[in-house]
Parts: structure tokens; C-alpha cells; sequence
């Protein structure tokens, strides 16, 4: 397989717990959102392998997707309801930061 469109979807693994140690700006973000469950189930979903392909590895109890799964399987389009929850998420805390803004602002 090239280079070429390759994305590694695995969440990075934390070898420490130092203070040292800089948090994932994906993760800070998803954090201040309220939204990260909704975003790695949809992750999850969008990226589930077919039944028959071997069980993907786990990290805190979301799996990590093997690349031959994600070439094969990667389809956004029957997780709608997830892409909709989601989406619905960010709306609202982008609301709430923007009422918030306007609250400081006066």
C-alpha cells in the first residue's frame, strides 16, 4: 500500500502519566466540547469491521481500527444518526459559547 491517503485512526497511547507530557489537542478539544463519547462512537461506527474480519485491538474500551478494515469498510453513510447526534452536539456548545461571549462582553 503507498503513502498516498493514508490516515492512522488509532488514538495515540499514553506511555505516561507525567505532568510534563502535553495533552492531544483533538482531545482538549473534544473535552471542552462535551462531545467526545459522540465522536469516538461515530469513529467507532464509521470504521466497524465486517462480522467475519478478526476482532479489532481495544483501547480504553474503543476499539482501534486495523487499516485493511478501514479501506474496506469506511462509509459514514449508515451512521447517520450518530453524524446527526454529533453534529447536533457541536450546535449546541457552539451556542452555549456564543451566549456565554455575548454574556461577557456587556
Amino acid at each position: 500500500m503507498s503513502g498516498q491517503g493514508y490516515h492512522n485512526y488509532e488514538r495515540p497511547v499514553r506511555t505516561s502519566s507525567g505532568d510534563d507530557e502535553e495533552e492531544d489537542p483533538l482531545e482538549t478539544m473534544l473535552n471542552r466540547t462535551g462531545c467526545k463519547e459522540l465522536h469516538y462512537s461515530l469513529q467507532v461506527c464509521i470504521h466497524e469491521c465486517h462480522p467475519l474480519d478478526p476482532m479489532p485491538k481495544t483501547h480504553a474500551s474503543i476499539p482501534l481500527i486495523t487499516q485493511d478494515c478501514m479501506a474496506e469498510h469506511r462509509d459514514w453513510r449508515r451512521c447517520q444518526d450518530l453524524v446527526q447526534k454529533f453534529k447536533d452536539c457541536m450546535i449546541a456548545y457552539e451556542k452555549t459559547k456564543a451566549h456565554h461571549k455575548n454574556n461577557s462582553d456587556k
